[in-house]
């Protein structure tokens, strides 16, 4: 079937045609991939609005992990960001696979990055780094709890990005500022120390260093 599209629209260069053959074939087999096949090329011309016409036409008929993932990149891909978490949370009630469900979760929290919605955006985040960690959703979170003032989630997040890369300088300081904070002076000291001369941190540093002196 996307043999038969390529030729028709790439080489004969009947666009109308090209299409008809994927409608047709969609609506007389009603299969989800077929539906899915439309979906994606028209999506690919521009034309968005028919493209989720028939998204949403596969997901009436099968509402299965793949389904589900391509309508919400689909959604996300046009920026409805909202949309996409609503299909995302469907797609978590299935009780998919751990693989699927983290990228759920990692698309979750960053729509609601999106949507600026922090609280839910952190959410999500952490229940992807309960399942696999990453260095960069782990830095982002402690950035974000530090702007709370959560001191020992700040703590927790950048110590996991500190266990694969123990000269990140941005997990230093977050954790060694949280430390701090919470007067546990000698792991504060111990974290500050290595940055005192950081271009960029170096010398709010050494001014928390002279203090805990």
């Amino acid at each position: 079937l996307n043999y038969n599209f390529s030729i028709l629209n790439n080489d004969i260069k009947d666009e109308t045609r090209a299409f008809r053959v994927l409608q047709d074939y969609a609506e007389a087999s009603n299969a989800p991939t077929a539906y899915r096949m439309l979906a994606d090329k028209l999506n690919e011309k521009g034309d968005k609005v028919k493209a989720g016409e028939y998204y949403e036409r596969a997901l009436s008929i099968k509402q299965d992990a793949n389904t589900y993932s391509a309508v919400a990149n689909f959604y996300r891909s046009n920026n409805q960001w909202a949309k996409s978490n609503e299909v995302l949370i469907k797609l978590v009630e299935t009780n998919p696979d751990q693989a699927t469900l983290l990228t759920a979760y990692r698309l979750m929290g960053d729509n609601y990055n999106k949507l600026n919605n922090k609280a839910k955006m952190a959410e999500y985040f952490e229940k992807a780094l309960n399942i696999e960690s990453d260095d960069k959703i782990a830095l982002l979170l402690a950035s974000y709890y530090n702007g709370l003032k959560n001191h020992n989630k700040v703590i927790t997040y950048s110590t996991m990005v500190l266990r694969s890369n123990s000269g990140n300088n941005d997990a230093l300081m977050l954790r060694g500022l949280a430390y701090y904070n919470l007067k546990r002076n000698a792991e504060a000291k111990a974290d500050l120390t290595r940055i005192q001369n950081d271009p960029k941190y170096g010398k709010q540093v050494q001014s928390i260093l002279k203090a805990i002196k």
